[in-house]
Order: C-alpha cells, then sequence, then structure tokens
C-alpha cells in the first residue's frame, strides 16, 4: 500500500486506539466479577441489558415462549438490550411495540456490526425484524425514529411463537378505487389550473381515515401535490375517472408525501386520495402548486439531492483541507453545501456531529460530474455521521450537510452541527 504524509494537526486518537496485546490476559476474574458480567451483555464494547435480566434466561432458543422488557429509550443512543441464540440456525423475530411513539430498532452482533433494521411494520409505527441467526450473542437498539425518547414493549422469540403485533392493512390497500362514481370533495372550485394562477392552493383533511379529493384540469399542466403532517405518516395515490391508477407515493420529503408531474397532467378530471399509515386524529395538509422547473431544481438543491451549479447562485461555502478544519453549522431542513479542491492524490476524512444537540446529520460527497461518491447517515452506534476515508484524484468536489429529522424548508426548528474536514496527501 503506498504510503500517505498527514496534515499539520492531524489528531493521534486513531493511533491511541491500538491497543498493546496480552495486558487483559494475565488476571482471571474472580467470581464477583464473574457474576457482574454475566449480569450484562455487550455489542461492540457498548453494555446491553439482558432481555431476561440475565444470560441464562435471555436464550431464544430453548425459551417457552418469547422474551418480553419495557424500556424507555432515550435521545441519545436509544436503549440496548442483549438476547442469546444457541440454535445452529433459528429463524428469531425481534419486535417494538409502542403506544404514543414510532420506534426503530437495529440488530447488532457482539462484535458491534449492524446486521438488520426496521421502522415501520405491517402497515403500523412499530417495528419487526424476522431473520435467520446462528449461535452466538445479540444486541436490538431501540429508539425513536424523530431522535426523541419513545416508552416501547420490546419482544424477542422465535419465528413460530406468537407476535406482539398483528399487521394492520397497508395504507394503500385501505385506500379502494376511486372513479367517477366515487364520492369526493373538491380539492378547490373550479378548474385547478386557473387557481394555481394566485398561488398554491391547500386544504386540510382529516388523519384517521381516507380522503378523496377532486380536482378538474381545463389545459395540461405542470404539478406539483403534496401531503404533509407534523406527526402522520400521509400516502397518496393519483386516479383518473376511469379509476386507473397513475401514480403513488409515501415518503418523499420525510415522512411527508410528494406527486410531480414535470411532463404537464392532461386536462380532465383527477381524483387524489390521501390518508396516513397509521390513522391518527391530526389532519393531514394537502397541496397543489404549478411545478416551475427552476424552482422545483432549487428544491431538489436544498433537499441534497442533486448537486447545484458550481457557478450558481445557491450558496455554497468554500472549505480548505489543507489542514483539519472544524465548521460550526447551523442546521435545520435545508441541505448545506461545501466545496472543496484538491491539487493532489489524496485520501480525505469528513464527519458531521449534532446528536448532543438533537440533530441527526447526513453527508454526501459529490464529484465534480456530480456523482455520489460516498454518504452516511449513522455512524456506528450514534446518529452522527462519518464518510469512510475516501481516495480522492485532483478536481473539485462538493458536500451535502443535511438533517434527517428535520424535513421541509421550515421545519421551525435549527440544530448546532460540527463539521469536521482532514486530508492525507499521498508521498511523492
Amino acid at each position: 500500500m503506498t504510503p500517505f504524509n498527514r496534515p499539520v494537526g492531524l489528531s493521534l486518537c486513531a493511533l491511541m486506539a491500538l491497543a498493546t496485546p496480552g495486558l487483559a490476559q494475565d488476571e482471571t476474574p474472580r467470581p464477583a466479577e464473574q457474576a457482574a458480567v454475566a449480569s450484562v451483555a455487550t455489542c461492540g464494547g457498548e453494555t446491553a441489558a439482558w432481555i431476561a435480566n440475565a444470560a441464562d434466561g435471555s436464550d431464544v432458543s430453548g425459551a417457552e415462549s418469547p422474551l418480553q422488557m419495557s424500556v424507555g429509550a432515550h435521545a441519545q443512543g436509544g436503549a440496548l438490550i442483549g438476547f442469546r441464540v444457541t440454535g445452529e440456525s433459528e429463524g428469531v423475530r425481534i419486535e417494538a411495540v409502542s403506544n404514543d411513539g414510532d420506534p426503530s430498532i437495529v440488530l447488532l452482533t457482539a462484535d458491534g456490526d449492524s446486521i438488520a433494521e426496521n421502522d415501520d411494520a405491517g402497515g403500523t409505527l412499530n417495528s419487526r425484524i424476522e431473520t435467520t441467526l446462528g449461535p452466538g450473542d445479540y444486541c436490538v437498539r431501540v429508539q425513536s425514529f424523530d431522535g426523541g425518547g419513545v416508552a416501547a414493549q420490546v419482544q424477542v422469540g422465535t419465528q413460530d411463537q406468537p407476535r406482539l403485533f398483528e399487521d394492520n392493512v397497508s395504507a394503500s390497500d385501505r385506500i379502494g378505487t376511486c372513479n367517477a362514481s366515487t364520492e369526493m370533495v373538491e380539492l378547490m372550485p373550479g378548474d385547478l389550473d386557473q387557481g394555481l394562477e394566485n398561488g398554491r392552493v391547500s386544504l386540510a383533511v382529516p388523519g384517521n381515515r381516507v380522503s378523496y379529493l377532486r380536482f378538474d384540469l381545463a389545459k395540461p399542466t405542470a404539478l406539483t401535490l403534496r401531503a404533509e403532517s407534523d406527526r402522520l405518516d400521509p400516502t397518496v395515490v393519483l386516479f383518473d375517472f376511469a379509476g386507473q391508477r397513475l401514480a403513488e407515493n409515501d415518503d418523499a420529503d420525510g415522512t411527508n408525501s410528494r406527486l410531480d408531474f414535470p411532463a404537464q397532467l392532461e386536462a380532465g378530471s383527477y381524483c387524489l386520495a390521501v390518508t396516513a399509515l397509521t390513522a391518527g386524529e391530526q389532519d393531514i395538509q394537502v397541496s397543489a402548486e404549478k411545478l416551475d422547473a427552476e424552482s422545483f431544481l432549487a428544491g431538489a438543491y436544498r433537499r441534497g439531492e442533486i448537486v447545484p451549479p458550481f457557478d450558481g447562485d445557491f450558496p455554497v461555502t468554500q472549505l480548505d483541507l489543507a489542514k483539519p478544519a472544524h465548521t460550526p453549522v447551523l442546521l435545520g431542513g435545508s441541505a448545506q453545501w461545501f466545496t472543496f479542491q484538491i491539487d493532489r492524490n489524496a485520501v480525505v476524512v469528513i464527519e458531521a456531529y449534532g446528536s448532543l444537540s438533537g440533530a441527526d446529520p447526513k453527508l454526501a460527497l459529490f464529484g465534480e460530474n456530480g456523482a455520489v461518491l460516498a454518504e452516511n447517515d449513522d455512524y456506528g452506534d450514534s446518529r452522527d455521521s462519518r464518510l469512510p476515508p475516501t481516495r480522492l484524484a485532483p478536481g473539485r468536489y462538493m458536500i451535502a450537510l443535511t438533517d434527517v429529522g428535520a424535513s421541509g424548508f421550515a421545519s421551525g426548528s435549527a440544530r448546532a452541527v460540527a463539521l469536521v474536514t482532514e486530508s492525507y496527501l499521498r508521498a511523492e
């Protein structure tokens, strides 16, 4: 492997992390220490509570019924629960249910490697992982989808044992075919294309049932349709009046839904069906607006989806990777963009830290041609983000930094995030 020179001020953390072998092998743990170790599980060096309070009782292979535990998962890191598998090839089911939150789960090996994850399952906000595991110790991390705290009931058992929760009919399946004979509410009186000349048109619909909204177009129209909610997870399906499904979407902007028609919808009558993944009492805000190509692309830049023009008007911050840099960033619902130049072959490391402020930062590295070179949301056991060491040739690059937990450009919340960059120049 070709050596690389470190820049001035390079951290020695990686060198300090190397352990000297043999130092921990000289002493045999005392009985009290062995008992303390047996009372907790570890995954990747992180301590977890056994689901049955001790290792012996936490073996799902030998349990006559599923193992359960109630947890309070805090915003920082969530809750970590350990269990054991002794069967050679065991079909395991892991579930988390909350009455007032949206739990997500991640399955980890004893080494801390993530091998499966799930947020919403069975048409609900609850979580479920079904997989086959070999002998060993495992952990399940329980956390809230929105990054806050959540109280949840967790169950781990074999796949032939009863489930913790039953599936609901999916939101899409709850939506029946909409056609000219369906009872509908008007999104707006008259032709929608005429109403959009004055700006966005919107209507609030209940989140506890399916709503069917009619709109009419007098002429072909480039259109964007949205369904948004602070707490619910809206789903939309668009029909023509013959009952044909034209388009559908669940999650486009975070958990909100969006349908875009840049090629223009033909003149005619349409039905937009709107509901939530799990019914709730909060309203869903449905809106329509003319799709303007320039503003649509600006929205994609703000979402961190595509690279803005290098020499355009979209705000981009210049970085100097000649030395390690720590850049404070105030992050909200819009992506922050950064650019840097590499003059010689180099390896770069880019990190974003914001979990302590409540942020869930996500990083994406783009080449000069707009291709995604690397991206990361959650690194290790935290919601912080870290791109792996990436070898770059001379050229210009861009970084998109977004907050996964803040959806929408005016999300109403801002979080402090630290962007850390380092480069390693290749030795000549």
